[in-house]
Parts: C-alpha cells; structure tokens; sequence
C-alpha cells in the first residue's frame, strides 16, 4: 500500500496549526520584551526623580518621551517620602489580527521612596 499521500495530508493539515502556534510565540515575545522595557524605564524615571528631587514634573516628562516615544499615557505622584509613577502603552500585534487583536495595551507601575531609595512594583 502507498502511504506517500496521507503524510501530505497530515502535513497539510498540521501547517497552519503549527503556523498559528509560531505567530501566538512571536507576539508574546515581544510583549513580554516591551513589558521589561516599560519597567526599566519606569526604574529609571523613579531613580532620576530621587536623585533629582528639584527638578520640575516638566522634565521627568521630557525624560520620559525622550527614552520611548510611544508612551501614550502616563500619572505621576509625587509628595515628599514617596513618587509614584504609571506609564501605559500600546503595541500593534504582528500576528493577532489573524484572530481579531489589533494591538495589546501593556501598564507598568511602580513606587518609589526617597528616604530608603527603595523602588518597587505595584501590583496591578
């Protein structure tokens, strides 16, 4: 019996799943990657405003666009022990609009304390 036909069959079957299951692996990636990104960034805006106490809101949102452009919302707190920072973006999906996802909206938010210096991670 020839069985060189039902291995094209199963082959052709399994390739878009496969496929499916390549672009769902691409897209996470990059958002965990620009989900570490936005972290780092906030890190360092808490750390420049805690080395930088004097300086106006103005500038920390210079500091801000001036390491990522795309930053489409961001609050700040600021009192005299503690600043709090929540930075929001987006970012278009390369494979999800095969299933109906345009882009994902990615939040980062962290607090820090002047006096300790301490920075951590408030939970969302």
């Amino acid at each position: 019996m020839n069985n060189k036909g039902q291995t094209l069959v199963i082959f052709v079957l399994l390739l878009p799943i496969f496929l499916l299951l390549f672009a769902y692996l691409v897209d996470t990636s990059l958002l965990f990657y620009e989900k570490n990104k936005l972290d780092d960034l906030n890190k360092m805006v808490i750390q420049y405003k805690m080395d930088h106490v004097e300086k106006e809101e103005e500038k920390i949102k210079d500091y801000i666009y001036n390491n990522d452009k795309k930053i489409q919302i961001y609050a700040l707190k600021m009192d005299q022990q503690e600043i709090q920072i929540q930075l929001s973006k987006k970012i278009q999906s390369l494979f999800g609009r095969i299933v109906g996802i345009k882009d994902y909206t990615i939040k980062s938010s962290y607090m820090g304390n002047i006096q300790t210096k301490e920075i951590k991670k408030i939970e969302e």
